[in-house]
């Protein structure tokens, strides 16, 4: 059974007629596509749902980037700002809230 997502005359032949025009007319077709993707970003809905699947990407893409140099040694900072320390060591109390006030 032929799949009914595809055009039937899309095939390795066109494929590479497609690609090959691309290729040649690499300006005009990069022209193409950001008018495109302008246009579409118009549309609030489809901005919002852009907006969100690429930061969902870029934080995969970071935590891999992380992770891989973790993986080759490299020792991450620490995020935020350390907690002041008693003079035994332990974590400092929380600070005075004089209530009275």
């Amino acid at each position: 059974m032929e799949s009914e997502s595809q055009p039937k005359y899309y095939n390795e032949t066109v494929k590479k007629a497609v690609d090959a025009y691309r290729e040649r007319n690499r300006e005009k077709y990069n022209e193409y596509c950001s008018n495109y993707v302008k246009k579409r970003l118009q549309d609030p809905e489809y901005a919002e749902a852009r907006r969100i699947r690429v930061n969902e990407y870029n934080k995969a893409y970071q935590k891999q980037k992380r992770l891989e140099r973790i993986a080759n040694g490299y020792v991450p900072n620490p995020r935020g700002r350390p907690r002041k320390q008693g003079t035994d060591g332990s974590p400092a109390p929380p600070p005075y809230i004089d209530e009275s006030i």
